[in-house]
């Protein structure tokens, strides 16, 4: 029950169980899988425009320039599926931790 203090309001919320700290363990890692999923459509779809680029009318763009696109589309992928690893590690110890 909110306890009103002059201007103040008060509102006990009890410890979160075991239970539910795994279920909020569980989400956080769900979200965090969600998310990777998401990085890799990017990946899949720059690597689409970067294949486009071979066949530009009126454009030439060499093989190993469109290659070395690829490789840093593929290590902004690893970057930031690590980012999202390492929050979500954060996160569950966050939640686990009493």
């Amino acid at each position: 029950n909110p306890i009103v203090e002059a201007k103040h309001i008060r509102l006990v919320i009890p410890a979160l169980s075991a239970d539910r700290r795994k279920q909020l363990a569980t989400h956080v890692k769900k979200l965090g899988e969600e998310q990777k999923v998401a990085i890799r459509n990017i990946r899949r779809d720059a690597n689409k425009h970067a294949d486009a680029l071979k066949n530009q009318p009126g454009k030439h763009f060499p093989e190993d320039e469109i290659e070395t696109l690829h490789e840093e589309i593929q290590k902004l992928l690893k970057r930031y599926e690590d980012d999202v690893d390492k929050r979500v590690d954060e996160k569950t110890k966050e939640i686990t931790t009493v």
